[in-house]
């Protein structure tokens, strides 16, 4: 597996990549069914037609892959977005999902062998998406366990917090979004404090 880091790219970021790049896909994969993939990393401020940390592009003819990541994102969320996109690479490499023509020559997404209907699915209820979700975040835990970076970092033992604080989260932004229809006794003010300060710790 060749991995290439467009510059410029921190040095330590991409040791991490590539470590977690390593470990992911060889949970999956022989070192023999890697060896013509190519997989690019690329650093951008805005990722490509998302609002997520990070987003993978493919051509399957070249077994090739490109991996944009958001610049502005800590370490932390950098890393469980490489986990996420490398969890779709492995779809793809499995032919778990491909996208090609159907009977009627309509370029469409295919999933286990079924056609897609793109249109019908949130970002979060596509089954490709459910899979990378919910696997991301072991993903990672385990490769920071393997790998004693566990505690070692601020950034590699915040996962557990981070669920705690992504449910305060919820909650916040429920209290502040149905405030009108609620006994809130707290101001709009105050409310959206607590979402401020939610996101800022789940960066």
């Amino acid at each position: 597996m060749l991995l290439y880091f467009e510059q410029p790219f921190p040095d330590r970021k991409a040791r991490l990549i590539s470590e977690l790049a390593e470990f992911t896909l060889g949970r999956f994969f022989t070192p023999a069914r890697l060896k013509d993939i190519t997989i690019n990393f690329e650093l951008v401020s805005q990722v490509k037609g998302s609002d997520s940390a990070a987003y993978c592009s493919i051509d399957i003819p070249l077994r090739e892959f490109t991996i944009e990541l958001d610049r502005s994102m800590n370490m932390r969320i950098l890393l469980l977005g490489v986990a996420h996109e490398l969890i779709h690479v492995k779809q793809y490499l499995t032919g778990q999902m491909y996208e090609g023509n159907d009977d009627n020559h309509q370029y469409r997404t295919f999933w286990a062998g079924n056609i897609v209907n793109e249109d019908k699915w949130s970002a979060y209820d596509a089954p490709w998406e459910v899979e990378a979700y919910g696997m991301e975040l072991g993903i990672l835990y385990r490769w920071l366990d393997a790998s004693g970076y566990l505690g070692k970092y601020d950034w590699a033992d915040a996962h557990l917090s981070h669920r705690s604080n992504l449910r305060q989260l919820k909650d916040a932004i429920e209290s502040y979004i149905n405030f009108e229809t609620t006994s809130e006794t707290r101001s709009l003010d105050a409310i959206r404090k607590d979402i401020e300060v939610l996101i800022k710790t789940i960066k």
